[in-house]
């Protein structure tokens, strides 16, 4: 703000000098001058309109935060507001990052998972495997027991 109404202030002299310096141009540019005379005018044309949208904006800046309200406190309320903006979005930024880092957490415990599940299914696979192996072998033992036992009842009765 500060530096809005240093050129505002500066633009104001240049205005004030260029207007003097045109009159005393405009005198010579009755003599022959006439190019650098509108080029000068133009530049002044120029100058003008700027200190004048300067002066449009600085007037809508106080309006926007009442009339009397000096430079200074412009100023230390936008400094103040903007710092406060900083800290939030710093604050909104370290949250995203949290929240990244939560996600890929999440996303590594849902494979980790995953893959315990597999072993695990993998496992109980085995098992039943193993499950059907001896009670195929039990049977066949069982099996094996009765025809021996046949053999020894039929070798007892003779």
């Amino acid at each position: 703000m500060k530096e809005l109404q240093r050129t505002l202030d500066h633009n104001e002299k240049l205005k004030d000098f260029l207007f003097h310096k045109s009159n005393d141009r405009a005198f010579a540019s009755d003599f022959g001058d006439d190019e650098k005379g509108k080029n000068k005018r133009m530049e002044e044309m120029k100058e003008r309109e700027n200190i004048s949208k300067y002066k449009e904006a600085f007037d809508q800046i106080k309006k926007i935060v009442g009339a009397d309200s000096s430079l200074e406190k412009i100023t230390s309320d936008f400094v103040r507001i903007e710092d406060a903006n900083f800290a939030l979005f710093n604050y909104v930024t370290e949250m995203n990052n949290q929240v990244e880092t939560l996600q890929d957490s999440i996303a590594k415990l849902k494979q980790d998972i995953k893959e315990a599940r597999e072993r695990g299914e993998e496992k109980e696979r085995q098992q039943q495997q193993k499950v059907r192996e001896m009670e195929k072998k039990l049977e066949e033992s069982e099996h094996e027991a009765d025809k021996t036992e046949t053999k020894l009842n039929l070798m007892e009765s003779v």
